[in-house]
Order: C-alpha cells, then sequence, then structure tokens
C-alpha cells in the first residue's frame, strides 16, 4: 500500500480485497474457483511494542495470502472499491513459487509483477538445469532491472531497433530465465521484436547467425526446463514453424492462457478463436500482463 492519502487505514484496506484463484478447465470448459485468498497485514509482531495494535504503518502496509497454486494456467480474480475489479492470468510449474505482486496507490493507480521464483536453500531441486547455482545478488538484480526495463520499453530505441546497451541487456536476460523462465520470455520477445523490424545493414553475418542461434536455443530451453508455462510453449512455436499449429491448438483447446500480454497477442494473430482474439484486443495496450476486465470468461 503505497502513499498516504488513503480514505482509510491501510490495514483496512488491504483486508477489504478480494481475489479468487480461478483454475482453467484442462478440458476447455469454464474456469472454476480454486481458493479465496485473504490477506493479512506483516505486522511486527516478534516486537513488544507492536503487539496488539495496528498502525497502518511498516510493514503492516504489505498484505500477503498464500494458497497452493493449481497445475500450470490459472485466473486470479481481483476486487476493491479502490482499483476496481480486473482479471490476471497467472501460472504455476514444477519446483517453484509462483509469486504475484501488486503496488496498489491512492488514486487508484498499481503496478504489477509476476515471477516463478526458486525455493531458497533447495539447491538440490535445480541441479538438473543448466545454471543450478544462482547468488542471491544475481537474482536481485535480474528481478528488479529486467521486469522494469521491459515494462518501460527502455530496451528498444524509438525506430524499434535495440540501442547497444539495450542489446547487452535484452542478452542478460536470455539468460535470467534460470532466475526466472517468465525473465527469459520477456528478453525473447524484446530481441524478437527488435530483429522483426528492418535488419541493421551495419550487422556483420556472423553477428545475424550467431543472435539466430542464441534465440533458437532459449525457445528450446524454456520449452524443455519450463514447458508447463504457456508462455514457453508460445515461443517454442514460434521459434519451429512446424511445430506451430499443434501448440498454439492445445493451448487453446486447454485454455492456458499465456501470462505476457505479448503472448496472448502473438497467439491471437495465428488462430480463429474469436474469444481469444476478443481478449487480446481487451488488454490494454500499456500493460505487459494478460490483464482483462472482471468477467473475461474463457
Amino acid at each position: 500500500m503505497d502513499g498516504n492519502r488513503w480514505p482509510a487505514s491501510p490495514v483496512e484496506i488491504l483486508r477489504s480485497i478480494r481475489c479468487r484463484l480461478v483454475a482453467s478447465d484442462p478440458s476447455g470448459g469454464v474456469p472454476q474457483q480454486a481458493a479465496e485468498l485473504a490477506f493479512q497485514p506483516l505486522a511486527r509482531r516478534v516486537l513488544d511494542r507492536w503487539a496488539g495494535r495496528e498502525t497502518g504503518t511498516g510493514f503492516e502496509r504489505i498484505g500477503l495470502a498464500l494458497t497452493g497454486a493449481p497445475a500450470n494456467a490459472f485466473w486470479l480474480d481481483w476486487q476493491s472499491p479502490h482499483f476496481g475489479a480486473f482479471r490476471l492470468a497467472s501460472a504455476a510449474i514444477g519446483r517453484r513459487a509462483t509469486v504475484v505482486t501488486l503496488t496498489l496507490r491512492p488514486d487508484g493507480s498499481l503496478d504489477i509483477s509476476q515471477n516463478l521464483l526458486r525455493f531458497p536453500g533447495r539447491e538440490d531441486l535445480y541441479a538438473g538445469e543448466m545454471v543450478p547455482n544462482i547468488s542471491y545478488g544475481r537474482m536481485v538484480r535480474e528481478l528488479q532491472l529486467s521486469q522494469q526495463l521491459y515494462r518501460s520499453g527502455e530496451l528498444i530505441s524509438v525506430n524499434q531497433r535495440l540501442s547497444q546497451q539495450g542489446y547487452h541487456m535484452a542478452t542478460e536476460m536470455l539468460y535470467a530465465k534460470w532466475t526466472d523462465p517468465i525473465l527469459g520470455c520477456m528478453a525473447y520477445f524484446t530481441r524478437r521484436r527488435a530483429d522483426e523490424m528492418e535488419p541493421d545493414l551495419a550487422q556483420a553475418d556472423r553477428d545475424v547467425r550467431e543472435n539466430q542461434h542464441l534465440m533458437q536455443v532459449t525457445a528450446d530451453n524454456l520449452y524443455h526446463f519450463f514447458g508447463e508455462l504457456p508462455d514457453a510453449r508460445v515461443i517454442y512455436g514460434l521459434a519451429h514453424e512446424h511445430k506451430r499449429e499443434e501448440i498454439f491448438s492445445d493451448l487453446i483447446a486447454h485454455a492456458e492462457i499465456p501470462v505476457l500480454a505479448e503472448s496472448v497477442r502473438r497467439l491471437a494473430t495465428h488462430t480463429a478463436d474469436t474469444a481469444l482474439i476478443q481478449m487480446a484486443r481487451s488488454i490494454p495496450i500499456d500493460q505487459i500482463w494478460t490483464l482483462t476486465p472482471a468477467g473475461n470468461e474463457r
């Protein structure tokens, strides 16, 4: 809860937020409610001077709700008199925690972030990944920097070409998929968008080939290691034209909606499914996540 002009105590507003976790039906039917999330403030109860009273400051401005996530894709239905109602696509994959964060402000604006994070202290779970050990410092840098740059569009210049710094950062983000697969998907789309524009005539043939190889490897690794994430399958379908129709049709048939708006928009361009096309159109143009008006059922 950011800011100081709330009409009530931040604790009261946190407790007024309603969030339903709605699981997608694998058969393509109507999603079913799986859980109701109740937010409670992170109060400093361990300190005697904080015990038994709520001030609406410090950790009490942070609301937390925990539940088991259903397999693969699901929805979060949010409702509050202070920011309205909307649906947010989310996802779960094995051996990772799905972390969704909303930063709310008194003017009704909000910021959203989503991550699929490793469980701390469980390096044994990731021995099969290509980067089994990731330092805390590297993780924090990649999580904080990558989503902000992707959201702001700062990686790509006004003519849709990657700046030199943007190219370097997008490459770093490709490798950040081991920290969070969603970051890898963001980086893939950033570089693909730039590559789809008019080629840079100054770019050497070897650089072009190396870039294409890196993009292909990224798509394959996302699919192989994180294929439960719908966005990873969208990317694999884009990279492998002979598999595209099969993969995209399967995602639509099982109502597995990607978490990134760009994934949904690209998926919608390869289908005649009117519900998916309408969903893609309903996402605000400046929104990086698959966020739609409440009641946009699929």
